[in-house]
Protein backbone atom coordinates (compact mmCIF):
# COMPACT_ATOMS: atom_id res chain seq x y z
CA UNK A 1 0.00 0.00 0.00
CA UNK A 2 1.27 3.37 -0.93
CA UNK A 3 0.11 6.63 1.04
CA UNK A 4 -1.29 9.31 -1.12
CA UNK A 5 1.14 11.48 0.58
CA UNK A 6 4.00 9.45 -0.23
CA UNK A 7 2.85 9.84 -3.77
CA UNK A 8 2.72 13.40 -3.89
CA UNK A 9 6.14 13.53 -2.10
CA UNK A 10 7.92 11.79 -4.72
CA UNK A 11 6.27 14.22 -7.43
CA UNK A 12 7.38 17.35 -5.58
CA UNK A 13 10.73 16.10 -4.66
CA UNK A 14 11.89 14.86 -8.39
CA UNK A 15 12.25 17.80 -10.89
CA UNK A 16 10.80 16.47 -14.05
CA UNK A 17 13.86 18.19 -15.70
CA UNK A 18 15.91 16.24 -14.03
CA UNK A 19 14.52 12.95 -14.78
CA UNK A 20 14.10 13.56 -18.14
CA UNK A 21 17.90 14.51 -18.61
CA UNK A 22 18.75 11.09 -17.12
CA UNK A 23 17.48 9.72 -20.28
CA UNK A 24 17.24 12.40 -23.59
CA UNK A 25 19.57 15.68 -23.96
CA UNK A 26 17.25 19.16 -23.16
CA UNK A 27 17.92 22.13 -24.08
CA UNK A 28 16.24 25.30 -22.59
CA UNK A 29 13.53 27.52 -24.59
CA UNK A 30 12.75 29.98 -22.53
CA UNK A 31 9.65 28.34 -19.88
CA UNK A 32 10.31 24.77 -21.15
CA UNK A 33 12.76 22.09 -21.87
CA UNK A 34 13.05 20.68 -25.29
CA UNK A 35 14.03 17.15 -26.17
CA UNK A 36 13.93 14.55 -28.12
CA UNK A 37 11.73 11.92 -27.25
CA UNK A 38 12.51 8.81 -26.49
CA UNK A 39 9.07 6.71 -26.71
CA UNK A 40 9.52 7.08 -30.73
CA UNK A 41 11.77 7.47 -33.59
CA UNK A 42 12.10 11.42 -33.13
CA UNK A 43 14.35 13.57 -34.93
CA UNK A 44 13.21 16.86 -34.36
CA UNK A 45 12.69 17.48 -30.51
CA UNK A 46 9.00 16.93 -29.87
CA UNK A 47 9.32 16.62 -26.35
CA UNK A 48 8.49 19.47 -24.23
CA UNK A 49 9.30 19.18 -20.52
CA UNK A 50 7.01 22.05 -18.52
CA UNK A 51 9.06 22.33 -14.55
CA UNK A 52 6.34 24.50 -13.47
CA UNK A 53 3.85 22.34 -14.03
CA UNK A 54 6.10 19.14 -13.18
CA UNK A 55 4.85 17.62 -16.49
CA UNK A 56 6.14 16.65 -20.16
CA UNK A 57 4.67 16.12 -23.31
CA UNK A 58 5.42 14.94 -27.10
CA UNK A 59 4.35 16.60 -29.50
CA UNK A 60 4.39 13.70 -32.24
CA UNK A 61 3.58 10.60 -30.56
CA UNK A 62 1.42 12.55 -27.74
CA UNK A 63 2.77 10.56 -24.59
CA UNK A 64 2.37 13.05 -21.66
CA UNK A 65 2.13 13.15 -17.65
CA UNK A 66 4.05 13.39 -14.48
CA UNK A 67 7.72 12.50 -12.91
CA UNK A 68 5.84 9.29 -11.83
CA UNK A 69 4.33 8.40 -15.68
CA UNK A 70 7.71 9.18 -17.23
CA UNK A 71 9.73 7.06 -15.55
CA UNK A 72 6.78 3.97 -16.07
CA UNK A 73 7.02 4.62 -19.47
CA UNK A 74 10.46 4.91 -20.01
CA UNK A 75 11.52 1.67 -17.73
CA UNK A 76 8.56 -0.53 -18.34
CA UNK A 77 7.38 -0.58 -14.62
CA UNK A 78 4.14 -0.40 -12.81
CA UNK A 79 2.66 2.42 -11.01
CA UNK A 80 4.12 0.88 -7.55
CA UNK A 81 7.50 0.11 -8.84
CA UNK A 82 8.21 3.60 -10.24
CA UNK A 83 7.00 4.93 -7.01
CA UNK A 84 9.83 3.07 -5.23
CA UNK A 85 11.86 3.49 -7.97
CA UNK A 86 11.90 7.14 -7.28
CA UNK A 87 11.21 7.44 -3.33
CA UNK A 88 14.43 5.00 -3.13
CA UNK A 89 16.53 7.12 -5.10
CA UNK A 90 18.28 9.01 -2.16
CA UNK A 91 15.12 10.44 -1.02
CA UNK A 92 14.74 9.56 2.62
CA UNK A 93 11.80 11.57 3.56
CA UNK A 94 9.44 9.85 1.25
CA UNK A 95 10.95 6.11 2.01
CA UNK A 96 11.00 6.56 5.96
CA UNK A 97 7.58 4.51 7.19
CA UNK A 98 5.75 5.11 3.67
CA UNK A 99 4.86 1.43 2.69
CA UNK A 100 6.10 1.93 -0.38
CA UNK A 101 8.00 -1.72 -0.26
CA UNK A 102 6.34 -4.99 0.24
CA UNK A 103 3.40 -6.43 -1.18
CA UNK A 104 -0.11 -5.98 0.86
CA UNK A 105 -4.03 -5.59 0.04
CA UNK A 106 -4.94 -3.66 -2.78
CA UNK A 107 -4.94 0.16 -2.69
CA UNK A 108 -7.42 2.30 -4.07
CA UNK A 109 -4.76 5.16 -4.33
CA UNK A 110 -2.60 3.01 -6.20
CA UNK A 111 -2.67 3.31 -10.15
CA UNK A 112 -3.04 0.24 -11.52
CA UNK A 113 -0.38 -1.34 -13.77
CA UNK A 114 -1.03 -1.38 -17.60
CA UNK A 115 -0.38 -3.25 -20.39
CA UNK A 116 2.39 -1.70 -22.27
CA UNK A 117 1.03 0.48 -25.57
CA UNK A 118 -2.66 0.96 -23.67
CA UNK A 119 -3.11 4.48 -22.22
CA UNK A 120 -5.19 4.49 -19.22
CA UNK A 121 -6.06 7.99 -19.14
CA UNK A 122 -5.60 10.77 -22.06
CA UNK A 123 -2.22 11.94 -22.05
CA UNK A 124 -2.07 15.50 -20.74
CA UNK A 125 -2.42 18.18 -23.23
CA UNK A 126 0.29 22.04 -22.71
CA UNK A 127 -2.75 24.33 -20.93
CA UNK A 128 -5.02 21.75 -18.93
Amino acid sequence: MIDRSVIEAVRVEHSIVETVQGYVTLRREGRLWRGCCPFHADSDPSLAVYPQEGRYYCFGCGEGGDVIDFVMEIEHLSFREAVSRLAGSGRPRAVRGSGVTGSGAADSSVAPTRPEGLLIRQPWQPGQ
